[in-house]
This record gives structure tokens, sequence and C-alpha cells, in this order.
């Protein structure tokens, strides 16, 4: 049977003469005992502030700041302070495609959507969804089956070279039973609805811009320094960005992704999968 925490209250009493410990006497040494109380418990708490499984909840914020992290939107307390435990082990793996993978899925916990990296001399390192983070990804080398914009084809005068194998891709796949995202139920500029009126969403999504710049920062600190991430792509289409298929503009882009449309038949149309959204990447 464990004992029962004495306070400082209870030991001023203790060791205080029977003239001290009764009648009015003790009051007054009842409110010295609790502020005494309650300064011992500021010391604790201020002991403990910087472990992240044992301080306050209002502390995990800075402490998330010190180690290079951000909470996810749904991410609950204790999931990121055992993130924020760990943040030395992981920063050991920072600057490749495995970290920023793993850092993504933490922050989108409880949910744990399939993601995906794949760089423009298509490696692929993929997670399923509902992933172990604790093991690496898989690693698939495709046959050239990412072609975004054909930057990969020899300079020229008019048109320099501007792929290579430091441009990749981050896609989460915002599909299942419980999706992270959805289409933004309306269009900005339309009904009224303007830019700035809807914090609780997003151009094209229904997820505040804070979720998306969460991202964007995750992929900021701990992608490689030398690479670009190009576009930051949520697909709601489970079919989509397949490395197992080739860069047939069905499954895969097949180089006409630079812009936002081509001229076909006389007519601008869109050149980008229509169930996907489309982020700026990070340099």
């Amino acid at each position: 049977m464990s004992r029962p925490k004495q306070t400082l209250r209870d030991l001023a009493k203790a060791i205080s003469p029977r003239w001290l410990s009764t009648g009015v006497a003790e009051k007054y040494l009842a409110v010295c005992g609790m502020a005494l109380d309650a300064l011992n418990e500021k010391l604790r708490q201020g002991m403990w502030a910087h472990i992240p499984t044992y301080s306050t909840d209002d502390a995990l914020p800075f402490i998330g700041a010190d180690r290079g992290l951000v909470q996810g939107p749904s991410e609950s307390a204790f999931a990121f302070a055992s993130r924020c435990r760990l943040a030395y082990d992981d920063w050991q793996h920072a600057g490749s495609a495995w970290a920023v993978l793993r850092q993504m899925i933490l922050f989108m916990s409880p949910q744990s959507p399939a993601v995906e990296i794949v760089s423009e001399n298509s490696v692929w390192q993929v997670y399923a969804a509902g992933s172990d983070t604790s093991q690496p990804p898989a690693i698939t080398v495709g046959a050239s089956n990412w072609n975004w914009d054909l930057a990969t084809t020899p300079p020229s005068a008019l048109s320099p070279y501007t792929g290579g194998w430091w441009r990749f891709w981050v896609i989460l796949f915002a599909t299942g039973s419980t999706p992270f995202a959805a289409p933004a139920p309306f269009v900005f500029g339309t009904s009224g609805v303007r830019i700035g009126q809807r914090p609780d969403a997003s151009i094209g999504l229904n997820i505040p811009p804070s979720t998306v710049a969460g991202i964007r920062s995750i992929v900021a600190t701990w992608k490689s320094a030398n690479t670009w991430c190009r576009w930051i792509v949520i697909s709601f289409d489970a079919t989509l960005f397949d490395p197992t298929k080739s860069a047939d503009g069905t499954h895969n882009p097949a180089g006409t992704f630079g812009n936002w449309g081509i001229v076909s038949a006389n007519v601008m149309v869109a050149s980008r999968f229509s169930s996907a959204r489309y982020c700026d990447g990070v340099y």
C-alpha cells in the first residue's frame, strides 16, 4: 500500500507546538502551509516542464518548437508528447524520405493515410494506409514511370534542363472511410464566399490552411537540403499516382502537368487530374 502524499501544510502542523497547531493559530499556520505547497508545486512543474511525457499540455508547443516539431490538427497531447520524446532519435534520419514520411503520418494521427514520395528519376518510397512508422517504407524503382513536365529532356537554348533527381513530389491520399480531407464544399468567389471568410477551409479543400502549412513545414524541415519538393499532392482517388503503373496520363503524369492547362483541339483543358489538389512545395 502506497503512503499518502504529505503536504508542507501537514508537516508544519505536525512539528508545531500545541498552541500553534490548534485554534486560531492553526488557521494562520494552514494559510502559510498552503502558500508553501503552491510554491512547491510550481517548482515541481517547472522542473518537469521540459520532459514531454511529464509536462503539462500547455508546455508541449514549446517543447515541440525546441525539437522542430508541430502538433497535428487532431494529434492528441499524449501522441505529440511521445513524438517529442523520440525527436532526437528521429533527427538522426533527417534528410531522408523516410523521415519526411514518418513525421507526416505522425502529424496526421490518429488518422493514418497512405503517403508517397516520388523523385524525378522514378524512385518511389511508399507508406500504405495504416503502416507502422517504426519500419522504413518500401522502395520501388520504376522504369521511368514518372514524367511531370518533360523537364528531363536534354537542355537547349530555348528549353533549359530543369529536372533531375533533386526534384520530388509528396502525395497524400485522402481516401478510405475516414479521409483527413475532402474537396471544399464551396468555391471561393461564388455565393459571396471570399478568401479569408472561411478559415476552416482552403482553396479546393475542406481543411484549414494551417493543416496544409503544417504539412509544408514538415517537408521543409525534414527533407534533404539539396532537394526541391515541387508539389504536395492530395489525392481523392486511390488509383492515381501508382508506382506499379506507367506514365500513361491515366494513373501517373505523362509530361503535361507542368502547367495547369493544355490546348487540345484548339480548346484549353485541364492538364492535371481533377480528383486531386496541388499545393506549392518547398525548396
